[in-house]
């Protein structure tokens, strides 16, 4: 995903004043100014944004399979959640759908 894509999902929920978003390929900072935002609270603000954003931050990609298993394990462990992995090696194995 990139940070005009990120952007993009952001503008399409949030009424904003001013949306940008930069980072790295992998870590994101966004500044996003609405008067939406209008009284609400910081945390309030986070998951608005968060929801803005949909399922998109929970796509992880990992190397392999492997480490997918052993990152399902520790979310189970510490009841950290729902994510979705995916496994670069087993991606580009899987046939095609018909």
């Amino acid at each position: 995903m990139t940070a005009e894509e990120i952007q993009t999902l952001i503008a399409g929920q949030i009424a904003c004043d001013i949306c940008h978003v930069d980072g790295d390929g992998r870590h994101w900072y966004a500044t996003v100014v609405s008067a939406t935002f209008e009284g609400m609270r910081p945390i309030a603000r986070h998951q608005r944004v968060y929801a803005a954003l949909g399922g998109a931050l929970q796509n992880i990609v990992v190397a392999h399979w492997s480490d997918a298993t052993a990152a399902i394990e520790l979310l189970k462990q510490q009841r950290g959640g729902r994510a979705t992995f995916l496994p670069l090696d087993r991606l580009n194995n899987l046939p095609a759908i018909a």
